[in-house]
């Protein structure tokens, strides 16, 4: 996924569309807090203020929450990238699972 400045989502490759069981159209431009458990939101949060602070954020165990309920954990990272000279978030998981 790639998360702009807002927090939105504004990429995400069918890695991502399975990873969190949407398609493309019901990730992009939707709140990246969106995606997650609710209960999850502070991790989520550190993750993401961790990698715009100090430009990176080492792989964590994440909680995810697909549509219908399903929950699943995820390695995630996250790097600061520049995109048409605006910074965003690139974040890369990886699952063992389905």
């Amino acid at each position: 996924l790639v998360v702009g400045p807002d927090d939105r989502v504004v990429e995400a490759n069918r890695a991502a569309e399975t990873l969190f069981g949407r398609g493309r159209d019901d990730i992009v431009a939707r709140p990246v807090r969106e995606l997650w458990p609710a209960d999850a939101a502070a991790a989520w949060a550190d993750l993401l203020a961790h990698a715009r602070r100090e430009g990176a954020a080492s792989p964590r165990a994440m909680p995810l929450e697909r549509p219908g309920g399903a929950r699943a954990t995820a390695s995630v990272s996250a790097s600061r990238v520049l995109v048409d000279g605006w910074e965003a978030l690139l974040l890369v998981a990886r699952t063992s699972g389905p």
